[in-house]
């Protein structure tokens, strides 16, 4: 038993021999149904991790208070924090003047009603430029593994440059209409 064995028979009882030849088949099954357990967890842990890490939204979770406690890596990629250097700082530090306060009525808006979809908002990437962010408020303080909210950001700012462009186009063309009217 020291060596790792479960059970042992004696020579002189070996009519115990099929009883502990069913229990050792039982706790060799429970082995293997535990190991593809724990191989199903680590292949949804990195299938989540692949979707969090590389997809298009920002995801970081905030405390109560409005700081950061986590921030995905395309944080890093995109917006050029890294988790150090954003850790434990206010969300409210990165946006800008203009919008802070439509923005922290979404966040505690979100407190209230478990979901908010906050309005277009400016953020300070960490090359000192505004980027443009939509994004979604999830309440999960209750939730013990998180015990604050989550905020799913989408860049905005290349779809509204385009936006102002073609309104502009627009302008352009229906000034130029207008002139050759005359």
């Amino acid at each position: 038993i020291k060596t790792g064995a479960s059970d042992f028979i004696n020579k002189n009882q070996i009519h115990l021999l099929p009883a502990a030849v069913v229990r050792a088949l039982r706790e060799l099954k429970e082995v293997k149904s535990k190991l593809e357990y724990l191989n199903q967890i680590e292949e949804n842990e990195k299938r989540f991790e692949a979707l969090v890490q590389s997809g298009s939204e920002f995801i970081a979770t905030v405390s109560v208070e409005g700081n950061f406690t986590f921030i995905s890596n395309n944080y890093s990629k995109l917006l050029g924090y890294s988790l150090d250097e954003i850790q434990g700082t206010s969300v409210f530090a990165y946006i800008h003047q203009d919008d802070l306060g439509i923005f922290m009525e979404s966040f505690k808006g979100a407190r209230r009603k478990d979901i908010v979809i906050a309005e277009p908002y400016r953020f300070r990437n960490a090359f000192n430029q505004w980027r443009w962010m939509q994004c979604t408020i999830t309440n999960q303080v209750p939730q013990p593994s998180i015990q604050g909210l989550i905020i799913n950001s989408q860049d905005i700012t290349i779809l509204l440059c385009r936006e102002k462009e073609l309104e502009l186009s627009n302008e352009r063309y229906r000034l130029a209409s207008i002139s050759t009217q005359d």
